[in-house]
């Protein structure tokens, strides 16, 4: 049945395909493609009250989980998912997160949560059961490899991070101090101060000119201290061999200019 021209459509899960692995629709694709229009902060205020965050969770807690769903968001539209698609992919990374509270069966200490390779292991099952070739297909295998790489390099990169900031509670602690701080004192009564004559100004000497060059006998002095022998021998060295060059370079020239 065709919808009347400017009426606003609902979309019902009824109205969806089906999604397997217990995923349900909680964010629909037209309120994907109605955030994608938005910017990030009226993103993740959507997204809060989607998830209803904005009384039970604090504020440290609820920006993780909301910039969490906006980069995942951001990501489908990078890679020019669909609406469809965007909204498959940010319902399983809701349940991977949701996933984080659950009590590990492997770790060999009971009551733990959730392990990286439980966690992994889940994401696999739940992005390969919406695939090809299964039946609740939503994604290529070229689309699902980008969704790997990059819930791999964010997410599972940082996987102890979002257990420590999502699971354990955070100690808070208030220190109270009474801090004094000292205020100048006031100044004393001027009928009880002194008359102090003030000192006559010392004459300064300016110099002027330049500084005088050194004596001929302080000259000659510097001049005469011995050089280390072997010091000696090398300039003396080195001196003969300049001067044989500049000897043949001469004789080159000379010879030039007579040919």
């Amino acid at each position: 049945m065709a919808e009347e021209e400017g009426e606003p459509t609902t979309e019902t899960t009824e109205d969806l395909p089906s999604i397997s692995g217990g995923l349900e629709w909680t964010f629909k694709p037209s309120e994907v493609g109605e955030w994608s229009e938005l910017d990030h902060d009226d993103i993740k205020d959507r997204i809060s009250q989607k998830l209803g965050y904005n009384e039970e969770l604090t504020d440290f807690k609820r920006d993780i989980i909301t910039d969490f769903h906006l980069f995942n968001l951001v990501h489908t539209r990078s890679i020019c998912l669909n609406d469809k698609q965007g909204a498959v992919f940010m319902n399983i990374m809701l349940q991977v997160l949701q996933k984080l509270h659950s009590q590990s069966q492997t770790c060999k200490y009971p009551g733990d949560s959730a392990q990286y390779p439980e966690v992994f292991e889940y994401f696999k099952q739940l992005l390969s059961a919406h695939c090809a070739p299964s039946v609740t297909r939503f994604f290529t295998l070229q689309e699902a490899r980008l969704l790997i790489d990059f819930v791999t390099l964010t997410f599972f990169k940082h996987f102890l991070l979002y257990q420590y900031c999502l699971i354990y509670a955070r100690e808070v602690q208030v220190i109270k101090a009474d801090v004094q701080v000292e205020t100048a004192h006031p100044p004393l009564p001027l009928n009880i101060a002194k008359f102090v004559p003030k000192e006559p100004a010392k004459a300064t000497m300016v110099p002027t000119g330049y500084p005088r060059a050194p004596s001929a006998e302080k000259k000659d002095e510097k001049e005469n201290v011995p050089l280390d022998p072997i010091l000696q021998e090398y300039l003396e060295k080195r001196i003969n061999e300049t001067e044989m060059k500049i000897g043949t370079k001469i004789e080159e020239v000379e010879n030039k200019i007579a040919g």
